[in-house]
């Protein structure tokens, strides 16, 4: 067999339920020129039974002996990896038959770009939900810190990428990818073909509903390094809790004093990036101001909404003038009993 252009990565542990559909699923594609490195991390289940009996020499096996975790499989896969891209799938989703042509042929024309993902369809357990990434290299760069960025599961790689640079996964429980988009997206381009080529199912024992918690606080933790070592920021243990409190969608009561530490802290973080700029300035500005934003209306609170309009990030906020006014009349004609 030639070396293939694409080397697929799936990773499987206890996936017995959706295991074949998800392997099929790649084996239908449209773009057949690929290798298919399923690597069992130590199933205790049937995996390894239902994968043996699915026949294509695309298919290559690897079998850890026990369970490794999911960093240590997917550093495994990239060292397996031959080809000149490396897609990323799950065990229990479904890729689209033109995802694979569509992503080869967009990388094939477009050299600056590194990483290529796709929009995505939730599925299962009642829920049919489409879900839409940001586009271009600068909005998807820029929001990295503070949300995922893509769906790392439909994506598609340069593995020079990975070999140049010297870029792996790293153990940040639950929450890998994460710091993956901090670190590749400094050293090349990424972008989302609007289409919705990758469907992730709703599954109650998938990752990200079995590990909210642990994701979570993994999350933080990546965020954390990167403020501390990317844009060289150090926090001291009130502003971690702050960071702590208040990050990805967690929801939390501010006090008065909490309000100004909150945004005081953001705002520094913008000003921590606009001296060492490795987010690009004005959209990672924007997108901080934006985000501290809905936290701030979240909080039914007129002080918090003042205190907010006053501050240094108001200026960076797009919202401009309509923000004002909206909450100029929001005040002053509520009939609503929102605590000063």
């Amino acid at each position: 067999m030639s070396i293939p252009k694409v080397s697929v990565i799936l990773p499987v542990y206890n996936a017995e339920k959706y295991i074949e559909e998800a392997i099929k699923s790649i084996l239908n594609q449209k773009y057949t020129d690929f290798e298919l490195i399923v690597i069992n991390d130590g199933s205790t289940d049937s995996s390894k039974e239902i994968i043996s009996k699915i026949k294509d020499e695309r298919i290559v096996y690897v079998q850890n002996d026990t369970n490794q975790g999911l960093v240590y499989t997917l550093n495994k896969g990239l060292s397996l990896a031959k080809g000149k891209y490396i897609a990323r799938m799950d065990a229990d989703d479904i890729s689209l038959p033109d995802r694979l042509h569509l992503q080869v042929n967009f990388l094939e024309k477009n050299h600056e770009i590194g990483i290529v993902g796709t929009n995505i369809i939730l599925f299962g357990n009642n829920c049919k939900k489409k879900i839409v990434y940001a586009k271009n290299h600068e909005d998807i760069f820029a929001r990295s810190l503070l949300k995922a960025p893509f769906c790392h599961a439909s994506c598609m790689f340069r593995r020079k990428v990975f070999k140049d640079f010297g870029i792996k996964y790293e153990d940040f429980l639950h929450a890998e990818d994460f710091m993956l988009w901090l670190r590749i997206l400094k050293v090349t381009k990424g972008y989302n073909l609007q289409q919705f080529l990758y469907k992730v199912r709703n599954n109650q024992s998938s990752v990200s509903n079995q590990y909210r918690s642990q994701q979570i606080q993994s999350g933080i933790k990546a965020v954390l390094y990167a403020i501390e070592n990317f844009l060289k920021l150090s926090l001291d243990e009130n502003e971690k809790q702050i960071l702590y409190k208040t990050f990805f969608d967690q929801v939390y009561d501010f006090n008065h004093n909490e309000i100004k530490q909150f945004i005081f802290l953001y705002t520094k973080i913008i000003n921590a990036n606009n001296t060492v700029g490795y987010f690009p300035e004005s959209k990672f500005a924007f997108y901080i101001s934006r985000y501290v934003f809905h936290k701030i209306k979240a909080q039914l609170n007129n002080y918090a909404m003042r205190t907010f309009i006053k501050s240094e990030l108001y200026n960076y906020y797009q919202g401009g003038m309509r923000l004002k006014i909206k909450y100029f009349f929001y005040e002053k004609f509520s009939k609503r009993n929102i605590l000063e």
